[in-house]
């Protein structure tokens, strides 16, 4: 696998980075947990925290008050253009939010995509919520 982005292989613990051309040393399972590690720290980071990269990360929602429908519509497109230009191994992502029935004070997102090993592609789906403090919880 070529990581295209140079700045998530820098971010990459050094096992994965030494393991990245290699996937049949990992199993499908350990890159997959690899991946949900990788959205997690990306999705919890905030734009401008960084400073040297500017834009990892997604903005900063705590402070807007839209319409719960349109937060989450402006969500969606945040979180897959982040995941997009930061997190390689995955293609094809689609990002599909709602209000948590149990909890509205809280926002559930599936992430679906296609993560790419070697000359292998696997459809994989990741669980995410939103806490009322802004934290993103994701799961697989």
């Amino acid at each position: 696998m070529r990581i295209s982005h140079k700045k998530t292989l820098q971010q990459a613990p050094l096992l994965q980075r030494l393991l990245i051309n290699m996937p049949g040393r990992i199993s499908h399972s350990d890159w997959v947990c690899y991946v949900a590690e990788s959205l997690s720290k990306l999705l919890n980071a905030r734009q401008g925290a960084a400073c040297s990269c500017k834009d990892y990360g997604l903005p900063d929602f705590n402070e807007l008050t839209h319409m719960p429908a349109q937060l989450i519509k402006m969500l969606e497109r945040s979180m897959l253009q982040t995941i997009n230009t930061y997190e390689p191994r995955l293609s094809q992502v689609r990002v599909m939010g709602r209000l948590d029935e149990e909890f509205p004070d809280r926002i559930r997102f599936s992430i679906y995509g296609v993560l790419t090993l070697g000359e292998e592609k696997h459809h994989v789906s990741y669980q995410s919520v939103m806490t009322p403090g802004g934290r993103m919880i994701v799961k697989m």
